[in-house]
């Protein structure tokens, strides 16, 4: 429950301060997290998410085009895949990278 206000209170924070014209880039682990991203962000948020509804997310691997995806993305919505491990050590290279884990 706590994660789910936390991420509600994230994306409605940031999609609010974002310019009429530019899109939020989410990167969910699970299409729930993704369906959720769009519902609360509608046409302000562009989604990806790493798995399909009939994919386990524990057996996704980290390939270089899903790592880039989570580099290039704005907001960073996972739970349990061990993929925010990919995300544990800040990059101060990145201009990109908008959230830390916190």
């Amino acid at each position: 429950m706590r994660t789910t206000v936390r991420f509600v209170v994230a994306l409605s924070s940031v999609v609010i301060a974002l310019p009429a014209s530019a899109a939020l880039n989410v990167f969910a682990c699970e299409p729930e997290w993704g369906a959720l991203a769009q519902e609360l962000g509608g046409d302000k948020v562009s989604i990806y998410s790493a798995t399909t509804a009939l994919q386990d997310p524990h057996r996704i691997e980290a390939r270089p085009s899903l790592i880039a995806r989570i580099r290039s993305a704005d907001l960073l919505v996972c739970s349990g895949s061990e993929l925010e491990m990919v995300t544990s050590k800040p990059r101060s290279t990145s201009s990109s990278w908008k959230s830390r884990k916190s």
